[in-house]
């Protein structure tokens, strides 16, 4: 059984003043009996009240009590299993009411004291939450020359007890205390035995200390050479004793916050409150926090109970804005009616609670607490204070604390004047931002207005506005000079606004004193390097200026040519790209041509030759040394010619001066070293020698060679059995830098107890440029195939000016080439299509036109699904009949656009051929036959698409009418080679009656079958969890297909779209049933208990090919397509005529939603 319900109506009896008796209420569900029972004063049942086994009775029932004291009553559902579940409620009697609680005013601004009443009935002890604290100013009253003085000692933690003065009580926490523990730190303790902590904590806190704290400023404070503690019983005619505790001339403990001056009071009231009063508070700055220590920037204020577990915290760790004047008044003693002062900065709701032993009552007041807008404290802001006519000015204001904001424009010898759409409003905050259209040269003003109920606040911002000054256009013609010798460009400008102009060539002016500022030109016969000229345009009333920068370039770098030997290849063709250039310092090509590739074995040890040099690393562990290149050689390196590198001992070299560290990393890395690297095996090794006892001596050399019969220089670094570190490994490899900046890698012996390290397994082998963002790795951190050992690379980094390489590419790809050189860089690109089978696909053909006869009426369409446009010259159209087969090879160029058609047809006169768009005519060489053919395209005997119709095998080739592929299924690298596709034309085309699309858009498929519904259901809240479809409290949709052309055609894949509204997604279970009528619905699980808190399933889709699982959907609102909880293709091969639903149940509290849209698609087989 269930209790779904259990409820007294009231809650609280008074059998003065009435009500006096209550109704219990109850709802239930199966259950066959309910029993209530109250409970004695242990909780247990006493007495059976009543009774029932009336079935409407048990399901929804009530009862009516009138208890003469405080009773709990209990319901016990039963069902005949002897199961039975039990609710309880109370019914107050003669509990405390509150009568009253009001604040007077109810609103204030910051930092304002309101007055907060209330009047109770019957109540023993009331209680305000949060505490009403009172600030007070002007109360610390010095007592140091008329107190006792206190002596705890000299350090932060010592304390000493007080004893009060006799007749003195002071209530704290249910007991009347007679002394506290008085702590340098800045805190009283009624745990007079407890260790001081100068520690402070944040309050209330139930770490130690313990035992009921009162603290004015905890912190690490101890007594000046003049501080002491004293206390005073002092008497108020009004309020009554009060005991005065008073820290006098303190400092901090620690010299950085020192000097300090501190001083402060706790009184504490006979009748239970406490006041904090401060004196004199200075101090040393925070230099973290941006206020002094005095502030309480390191210190806590506040109370908390014995046990630590409630208390007031006014600060802790954090700026006051200065303590010194400033009283605290904590008011603990508060009549069952009365009133209280409270002040405030935030907006606050306080809760009254009246107790008696019967029971309690809250009643509760809201004090909204307003800044004073006239404080400025709050923000206006303007994009910019000097604009020209016509220019935007945005306004941007955020006004804390205000309700309404209206921006006003005061125009030059105008009065304000409200700008139109520049306002906003808002409860306890407005905020916003305008655009603002500068108007006729003068200085305007804009104020904005803000207020709330209690204050008002304006601010202003000066805008000048100056006539328009502007560069329109700077040229230079020609932009491009080519030498020897000075050559002659023409510099020219065109401006408004500007009264003088100055040009400047590469910084130096140019006199143009008599040329127009406005519009002129400058002929300059002297352009001997690229340069820079600078136009600057002036207003000198003004004092502004503009300016703008041409370049003239002189020998600049250009691409002369760029060429492909195939611009369209089949997979695994081959096209030659080639490129010259002119002038260039360096040149890229993207994608990179092949830089690496292995080469006959080269290690010869340069260790022991005449020449060799052994090098003197910084650390044989990780250290390295500078090699500065012989005179006369060079290594070209990513455009800059190198002269010296970095050996590092960890089998790598760099052109950057920053080390390496320990580790390699991956190649190319933006992580140190950079400036360019190049590593032949980077790892963490050991270069130094074994046999040398001091351990000074590494095994790494370098030679210089020069070249001989045409071969460049070369510069060899060897690493000479050198280990991986911590291991025995023999490790031997050189780096050779040749002089045209090529350079090879060759490994002789690479041997280690696990070879898999040798063979690079925890290493990096490969280049990079400068920034560590362009190179290539042979390998890391993976043994390379077939291992180092007596093995040899080449690398090419370096792209020649002129020259080619042989490209493959597996997908259609664009090559660029870009020159740079004296400050330009010119690019040129060329693409090499790759035509794999399935990217032209036959998409439409008419085999038996009616009206025209065949040999003008025929006609093929094909389409490219391909994103780039394709070259159909050479493309072969035929027939696979072996003995006299069909054969038309398309004329060249005939281009097929990215996603566009192509008609190939009998005759290509529309006039004729009943206005079919013919691309390109095929007369006699192919023809299509009535009943059964065959259509195949080819490209350099590779065959791209193939259909074969034939009647018998269900075709259907009906006169006038065009077969055509399902516009869905026109996708990259599926043939067309069934009739699973195919689908007849219905639109019509010329004036026959024939029916088609040539060059046109399919007709909509034939294969999919969709329907939507758009139920609006709302989402019974905690309806219950479902395990299957038609779960109780769901709610369900139901839609049916429209009817197949084919009857017999069954489901080949399903898609089902939902859209629910709801404010928690994993609330939701969904559910797809799905009845063809055979007496078996089956039953699928989209979705259960996913998205965890999102809001929502809009558009989604549930489709087993999609990429995404909705198990592993993501917080938020949902939306794309998710493969379900479970597949769909259960469906796959039954009948399409069936009737869907789909289940949604809601199984936790608090979220509630709608059922919005549900449709169902399904592709047929």
């Amino acid at each position: 059984p269930v209790i779904v319900s259990f409820a007294g109506n009231p809650t609280s009896l008074d059998t003065m003043n009435g009500p006096t008796s209550s109704d219990l209420t109850w709802e239930t569900t199966d259950a066959s009996e309910i029993q209530l029972w109250d409970l004695d004063a242990m909780g247990l049942p006493a007495n059976m009240i009543y009774s029932s086994t009336d079935a409407a009775v048990v399901a929804m029932g009530s009862y009516t009590v009138s208890p003469t004291a405080t009773t709990t009553y209990r319901l016990l559902a039963l069902n005949p299993a002897g199961a039975q579940v039990e609710a309880d409620v109370t019914i107050i009697v003669d509990g405390a009411a509150v009568t009253a609680f009001t604040a007077s005013p109810a609103d204030i601004l910051m930092g304002q004291t309101t007055t907060l009443t209330w009047t109770t009935d019957r109540a023993d002890t009331v209680r305000i939450d949060p505490q009403p604290v009172e600030m007070i100013v002007g109360g610390f009253v010095d007592i140091s020359t008329t107190g006792t003085p206190l002596m705890p000692g000299p350090t932060p933690t010592d304390a000493v007890t007080l004893t009060f003065p006799t007749g003195f009580a002071f209530p704290f926490d249910g007991t009347d205390r007679a002394e506290v523990q008085v702590a340098n730190a800045g805190y009283l303790n009624f745990d007079t035995t407890a260790s001081v902590s100068a520690s402070n904590d944040p309050i209330p806190s139930t770490g130690t200390p313990n035992g009921g704290l009162i603290a004015p400023f905890w912190d690490y404070l101890q007594p000046s050479m003049t501080g002491e503690i004293f206390y005073e019983l002092k008497t108020d005619p009004m309020r009554g004793d009060y005991l005065v505790i008073q820290w006098s001339h303190y400092e901090f403990n620690f010299s950085s916050r020192n000097p300090a001056d501190l001083n402060f009071q706790v009184w504490l009231w006979a009748n239970g409150d406490v006041d904090f009063h401060y004196a004199t508070m200075t101090s040393a700055p925070d230099s973290f926090s941006g206020c002094d220590y005095a502030e309480g920037s390191s210190a806590t204020i506040g109370w908390e109970n014995v046990a630590g577990d409630a208390g007031t915290e006014i600060l802790n760790n954090s700026c006051s804005g200065g303590l010194s004047g400033l009283g605290l008044r904590f008011h603990f003693a508060l009549p069952t009616s009365g009133s209280v002062n409270a002040t405030l900065f935030n907006t606050t709701t306080y809760t009254l609670t009246a107790s008696n032993a019967n029971g309690t009552d809250t009643a509760t007041t809201t004090v909204n607490v307003w800044p004073d807008l006239s404080q400025n404290n709050w923000t206006f802001t303007a994009s910019s204070t000097a604009v020209q006519e016509g220019e935007i000015i945005t306004f941007t204001w955020d006004v804390p604390g205000g309700t309404s904001a209206q921006l006003y424009e005061t125009a030059p010898g105008g009065m304000p004047t409200p700008v139109s759409g520049c306002s906003s409003t808002g409860t306890t905050n407005t905020s916003g931002t305008c655009d603002v259209t500068a108007g006729t040269a003068g200085q305007y003003t804009y104020e904005l207005r803000v207020s709330n109920p209690l204050s008002t606040g304006s601010q202003t911002i000066t805008v000048d506005v100056f006539p328009v000054l502007a560069i329109q256009s700077l040229t230079a013609s020609p932009e491009f000079v080519y030498g020897p010798g000075n050559q002659r460009t023409q510099i020219c400008w065109t401006g408004t606004g500007g009264d003088s102009a100055e040009l400047r060539k590469d910084g130096i002016p140019i006199d143009i004193s008599m040329l127009n500022p406005n519009n002129d030109c400058y002929t300059d016969n002297a352009v001997s390097a690229t340069s820079n000229y600078v136009f600057i345009l002036i207003d000198t009333v003004n004092g502004r200026q503009v300016s703008a920068t041409v370049t003239v370039y002189y020998n600049a770098a250009s691409v002369d040519s760029l060429t492909a030997s195939q611009t369209q290849i089949l997979p695994g063709g081959t096209s030659t790209i080639s490129w010259s250039t002119s002038n260039a310092t360096s040149v890229t090509v993207t994608p990179p041509p092949p830089s690496v590739q292995e080469i006959s074995p080269g290690f010869q040890s340069i260790v022991g030759q005449a020449g060799t040099t052994r090098l003197s690393l910084s650390s044989n562990d990780y250290g390295k040394a500078l090699v500065t290149f012989p005179s006369g050689f060079t290594f070209p390196y990513y455009g800059t010619d190198r002269t010296k590198i970095q050996v590092h001992a960890d089998g790598l070299v760099s052109f950057g001066m920053d080390g390496s560290g320990f580790g390699n990393d991956p190649i190319p890395s933006t992580s140190a070293p950079n400036g360019g690297v190049i590593a032949p095996f980077w790892d963490d090794l050991d270069a130094s020698d074994p046999l040398d006892p001091m351990n000074m001596a590494s095994n790494v050399y370098w030679r210089h060679e020069f070249g001989t019969g045409g071969n460049p220089d070369r510069l060899i670094v060897e690493w000479n059995d050198v280990r991986k570190w911590g291991t025995s490994c023999s490790l031997n490899f050189q780096l050779v830098l040749l002089s045209t900046g090529a350079f090879e890698m060759h490994y002789g012996t690479m041997s280690c107890p696990t070879q898999a390290d040798a063979d690079g397994a925890s290493a990096s082998i490969g280049y990079e440029n400068d920034d560590g963002t362009l190179g290539y790795a042979l390998t890391y951190n993976s043994a390379v195939p077939g291992g180092l050992s007596n093995r040899s690379w080449l690398y090419n980094p370096v792209i020649p000016a002129s020259g080619s390489f042989d490209a493959t590419p597996s997908e259609t790809t664009t090559y660029e080439v870009c020159a740079t050189g004296n400050g330009y860089t010119d690019c040129k690109t060329v693409t090499v299509v790759v035509v794999h089978p399935g990217d032209v696909l036959v998409s439409e053909f008419m085999a038996n036109p009616i009206g025209v006869p065949d040999a003008d009426g025929e006609w093929v369409e094909l389409t490219n699904v391909t994103g780039y446009d394709i070259d159909l010259g050479g493309f072969v159209l035929a027939d696979a009949d072996p003995m006299n087969p069909d054969t038309y090879t398309i004329t060249g160029p005939l281009t097929i656009p990215a996603g566009g058609t192509v008609v190939l047809g009998r005759n290509a006169d529309s006039a004729v051929n009943d206005g079919v768009p013919v691309d390109q005519a095929y007369g006699t060489a192919f023809a299509l036959a009535n009943s059964a053919d065959e259509i195949l395209l080819s490209w350099q005997g590779t065959e791209i698409d193939r259909v074969e119709y034939d009647t018998a095998a269900g075709w259907t080739i009906d006169p006038g009418v065009a077969n055509s592929v399902d516009p869905n299924l026109l996708r990259p690298g599926d043939p067309t080679v069934n009739d699973s596709g195919w689908c007849q034309a219905v639109t019509p085309y010329g004036t026959q009656g024939n029916l088609g699309t040539p060059n046109a858009a399919n007709d909509v498929s034939c294969r999919i079958l969709s329907a939507t519904v758009t139920p609006g259901l709302a989402i019974p809240d905690d309806s219950g969890s479902a395990t299957t479809c038609g779960a109780v409290g769901a709610v369900s949709a139901t839609l049916t297909l429209p009817p197949p052309l084919d009857p017999m055609a069954t489901i080949g894949d399903v898609d089902v779209g939902v859209t629910i509204s709801h404010t928690w997604n994993s609330d939701l279970d969904i559910f797809l049933e799905y009845d063809d009528g055979s007496g078996n619905p089956v039953c699928v699980e989209l979705s259960t208990d996913n998205g965890s808190s999102g809001d929502g399933y809009i558009g989604v889709v549930f489709d087993d090919e999609a990429m995404a699982t909705i198990a592993g959907a993501p917080t938020g609102v949902l939306s794309g397509r998710y493969q379900p909880e479970a597949p769909l293709n259960v469906l796959d091969g039954l009948p399409t005529t069936g009737t869907w639903t789909l289940w949604v149940s809601d199984d936790a509290f608090g979220d509630t939603g709608t059922l919005d849209e549900f449709s169902v698609t399904v592709t047929m087989q």
